[in-house]
C-alpha cells in the first residue's frame, strides 16, 4: 500500500501529476466543487 504522507512511495511522474492537479484545484475551485 502506498501512502501520500510518504512521498517516496510515488514516482517522480506521479508526484508531478499530483502537484499539477493541486495547482488546477487551487486555480479552478469551481471545477471541483461537486467533490
Amino acid at each position: 500500500m502506498r501512502h501520500l504522507m510518504s512521498p517516496l512511495d510515488f514516482s517522480v511522474e506521479e508526484l508531478d501529476k499530483l502537484l499539477d492537479l493541486a495547482n488546477d484545484i487551487e486555480k479552478n475551485p469551481e471545477k471541483y466543487a461537486h467533490a
